[in-house]
């Protein structure tokens, strides 16, 4: 496989990753889930199979590139990302009927900042073919929404969490716990993928 089609199957994964994110965002704000997360698992497959293609080829490499090294790293990110998405839709798709009824109003501003990580992180991609130093510049809005979704999550939990019946209600509190967690480990995913990106540029800008 050459150079060219390596990239063209990286940005292809991150284009899953950006639409993945989005149909995700669009699950916590949506009653109709069924079918956006039978999408998200036909993606998390279609990802598998593009990540086997490019491990193959890694391995029939005996004296592979820094910077190719960088990127086989960058595609364990990316599929941990995938991954974090399709465990995330299925504990929705469990809990979901357990939420309190204004927990879609609350978790919207986490569902926008998926959307705007997961495109910031397929731009970011895209550039460290052409510019490490923008890649850089997009890695580091990502950091910034990163910080700014966690102290956000932990004020709606434990917002749940003080207003939880203590007799009935711990069913709801459960979903709303393990909506959060799951949905934050999609965002330390994508963040983790990032880091990735800002060691390639501090290293080849």
């Amino acid at each position: 496989m050459n150079r060219e089609d390596k990239k063209e199957k990286l940005l292809e994964l991150s284009s899953l990753i950006k639409r993945t994110g989005e149909l995700y965002a669009n699950i916590l704000s949506s009653d109709k889930i069924d079918d956006k997360i039978e999408e998200i698992l036909e993606l998390e497959t279609k990802g598998d199979e593009i990540q086997d293609i490019l491990d193959k080829d890694f391995a029939t490499q005996k004296n592979i590139p820094y910077l190719a090294i960088d990127r086989a790293k960058l595609l364990r990110r990316m599929d941990n990302i995938l991954d974090n998405f399709r465990i995330a839709s299925l504990t929705y798709k469990l809990y979901h009927k357990y939420l309190p009824d204004d927990f879609d109003g609350k978790i919207s501003v986490i569902s926008e900042k998926i959307t705007v990580m997961s495109d910031k992180l397929s731009v970011a991609i895209d550039l460290i073919y052409t510019d490490f130093s923008k890649s850089l510049e997009v890695v580091d809005q990502i950091e910034k929404i990163r910080d700014e979704t966690q102290d956000i999550t932990f004020d709606i939990e434990g917002a749940y969490f003080n207003s939880l019946d203590g007799t009935t209600g711990w069913k709801s509190f459960q979903a709303v716990s393990q909506i959060i967690k799951k949905t934050t480990n999609c965002i330390r995913s994508i963040k983790s993928a990032s880091e990735i990106l800002t060691l390639m540029a501090y290293k080849y800008s």
